[in-house]
Parts: structure tokens; sequence; C-alpha cells
């Protein structure tokens, strides 16, 4: 996934996905500051790698609400 940041709204928008699930895409379109653990990787201004976005801690945010 690839998202970017709207410095004018503070959100972040989904630009890029590959094997993501429908799921995740509906509920993380668009994610402001709230938004779980993306939110600490554009802080750190970091690339990270997620084997399974439904399994891992940092991005299950959206898969539980």
């Amino acid at each position: 996934m690839i998202y970017l940041l709207d410095k004018d709204t503070g959100k972040a928008h989904l630009a890029g996905r590959k094997n993501v699930p429908p799921r995740y895409v509906e509920t993380s379109n668009v994610m402001d500051e709230s938004s779980g653990g993306l939110w600490d990787v554009i802080k750190e201004n970091k690339i990270i790698n997620v084997k399974n976005v439904q399994e891992d801690d940092l991005f299950n945010y959206a898969l539980k609400h």
C-alpha cells in the first residue's frame, strides 16, 4: 500500500495497493491521525514492509473498526 499525505487536510490517502483485502480498502481509503499505526510510520518518514496486513498489529486497526 502507498499512502500520500495531504498536508492541507492532515489526512493520508490510499494511492496504491497490491494484494490488499477489499475490506481494508473500504475502511482505510482516507485516514486521519487517530487511525492506528499508519501515523507512526508517517511521522518517522520510513518505508516498512508488512507481510500480512490482516495479521499485523500495526495495520489491522482498520479491520477491527
